[in-house]
């Protein structure tokens, strides 16, 4: 009788992918950041992207206000930018 050679799993690149899916899905489990809002916990990303899009409106009143935003080309692109730029500043500000 011939022994069998009993292959590993890691070497079977079938599983190559699955093993990756689950080593990041674990990852994201081991901390939530959350504040605490009158009581109840939010995650941050919320609170970032609130204060982004608030930034953005308040950008937007001020350039309407004084009539800058016939210069601001791309304005499709210009806003959700802003939005983006702020949260993720506000992140690194507040919950690094």
């Amino acid at each position: 009788m011939v022994p069998v050679r009993k292959r590993s799993v890691l070497r079977n690149k079938r599983y190559l992918p699955l093993a990756g899916v689950v080593s990041i899905c674990c990852s994201g489990c081991s901390r939530a950041p959350s504040v605490d809002v009158l009581g109840s916990f939010l995650p941050s990303w919320m609170l970032c992207i609130s204060l982004g899009v608030a930034a953005a409106g308040l950008v937007r009143w001020l350039l309407v206000h004084y009539r800058l935003e016939k210069r601001v080309s791309f304005l499709v692109l210009f806003y959700p930018s802003l939005v983006v730029v702020v949260a993720c500043m506000v992140w690194l500000a507040f919950f690094r």
